[in-house]
């Protein structure tokens, strides 16, 4: 239930509401998980606040959470909206050296943005 309250909490872009439950989630005992931290990273990245959703990636490690395309797709759309290409390939570098597949629309995002 924690999930559906974050997830709609990023979706009405109240994140710091967000990130407080997510707190509270932790001071109860549960941990975050994948569609959490992708539900985190998805609100940030639509806020404009791509620093917050970087940390919130790499957070992800100290819970024990693997990021998946659904998690690095809003940071590829964000760098590539702001014509970040560069920066966007090495986020997909690192998708695939740490095993994560990019899937169709996070090459259509870099496609797109590379013909511009």
């Amino acid at each position: 239930t924690y999930s559906v309250w974050v997830d709609g909490l990023c979706k009405l872009r109240r994140m710091t509401e967000a990130l407080e439950l997510v707190d509270t989630m932790i001071a109860e005992g549960f941990k975050p998980d994948t569609h959490i931290y992708s539900s985190l990273i998805n609100g940030f990245c639509k806020a404009g606040e791509i620093k917050v959703a970087y940390n919130l990636l790499v957070q992800m490690d100290k819970y024990g959470c693997t990021p998946n395309s659904v998690t690095y797709s809003p940071l590829v759309w964000m760098l590539c909206k702001t014509r970040k290409v560069r920066e966007a390939c090495r986020l997909l570098d690192h998708m695939r050296k740490t095993g994560c597949t990019p899937n169709a629309v996070i090459h259509d995002m870099l496609l797109e943005a590379a013909e511009k």
